[in-house]
């Protein structure tokens, strides 16, 4: 007679196993209810692979190593995560220092260009910032071209000597 994996059988297992699987995998993870899951989806794997299944082979042992497997896998994901979110942590405290920095560094910038002479301030938002023509902001401030130069060269001059270079770069992005 031909062995026949029913739904009689597979409830005769089910009941024979199912509690000392959840045992097994609750003695990995020391969590009931993912226990419980993991061997539920393991009943549903073997409800699946009934027909595969070879007759000479123990169920038990069949049980129990999908079980471990998927409870090591669980185990694994797990510390995937708990990496992701140490690293996300450690991005969030970094992306918070250079905040911190970068406001620093913007308030230094604008300590530095307030206490340029007005007539250079003029100059350099209307040259640097809004990028006019040094024609254009002679006109517009009743000026020479070569004294807008003057200003320009001694509001640079100013700046590099009170700046790093990344000052200044950060000067022209949020004047």
């Amino acid at each position: 007679m031909a062995f026949v994996f029913d739904y009689a059988y597979y409830m005769k297992c089910f009941d024979l196993y199912y509690q000392g699987l959840i045992n097994f995998v609750y003695s990995l993870i020391r969590d009931e209810e993912v226990a419980k899951d993991i061997v539920n989806d393991v009943f549903l794997i073997l409800w699946d692979r009934r027909k595969e299944l070879n007759p000479q082979k123990s169920v038990k042992s069949y049980l129990f190593t999908i079980t471990k497997n998927h409870a090591l896998n669980y185990l694994k994901h797990q510390c995937v995560i708990k990496q992701y979110e140490q690293y996300q942590s450690c991005e969030q405290d970094t992306e918070e220092d250079d905040w911190n920095e970068y406001e620093f560094k913007l308030e230094k910038v604008k300590r530095v260009f307030v206490s340029l002479p007005e007539k250079q301030q003029e100059v350099v938002r209307k040259c640097c910032v809004e990028g006019k023509k040094y024609k254009d902001v002679a006109s517009e401030l009743n000026i020479s071209v070569s004294t807008v130069k003057t200003h320009l060269l001694r509001a640079m001059k100013f700046l590099r000597s009170k700046l790093d270079q990344d000052f200044i770069l950060l000067f022209f992005m949020d004047i």
